[in-house]
């Protein structure tokens, strides 16, 4: 997470440079990020390989990303949403947003990484009961208009979007509204 925040950071209009260039960023970074962790383990060199193999392809993604209207806007961000049930309490909802977009129409897109296969995404969201993309649309606002689980773990990023973001943001604000008082009420 943190290699690909501090990268868009660095390159927020991955216009403005050749892939070549973005690659050897992408490569510095991950290389710093995992030094010190290969010196105390020297397991984490797979994780470092594998991102090393996929650097190029998730800059091609991005490229793609950004040249269909979508701009990074900011990554790692903190966000609170005070939820007031309908017995009078309050409830403080909290999260962190690995990345968030913005298009040129206005819209946001939240984006969660997920360092593992688009299969293994696809097998956890089976159940129905995955709530994460529903809850970072609450936590955000009504400016959401795309939220996606980009898988990483695959030879070129996969973006699994969430079917009408709003919709499930409302659906989990009635679940949770509902919940807390009945757990409450014993």
């Amino acid at each position: 997470h943190r290699v690909l925040h501090d990268f868009h950071v660095a390159h927020p209009r991955l216009a403005d440079d050749p892939a070549e260039v973005l690659a050897d960023d992408m490569r510095a970074l991950i290389a710093a990020a995992f030094g010190g962790a290969i010196a105390r383990n020297f397991q984490e060199h797979a994780w470092a390989d594998r991102l090393h193999e996929r650097a190029d392809a998730y800059i091609a993604w991005a490229v793609q990303r950004e040249a269909e209207g979508w701009l990074f806007e900011s990554g790692e961000q903190k966000r609170r949403y005070e939820l007031v049930l309908p017995d009078g309490a309050s409830l403080s909802l909290e999260g962190r947003i690995d990345r968030i977009d913005r298009s040129g129409q206005g819209g946001r897109a939240l984006l969660d990484y997920k360092l593992r296969t688009a299969d293994s995404v696809k097998k956890t969201l089976k159940g129905g009961e995955d709530v994460q993309l529903a809850f970072y649309t609450l936590l955000e606002g009504d400016t959401v208009s795309e939220a996606a689980y980009l898988a990483l773990d695959e030879s070129a990023p996969v973006a699994l979007p969430q079917n009408e973001p709003a919709t499930a943001a409302l659906s989990l604000r009635g679940l949770v509204s509902e919940l807390f008082p009945a757990l409450r009420a014993g």
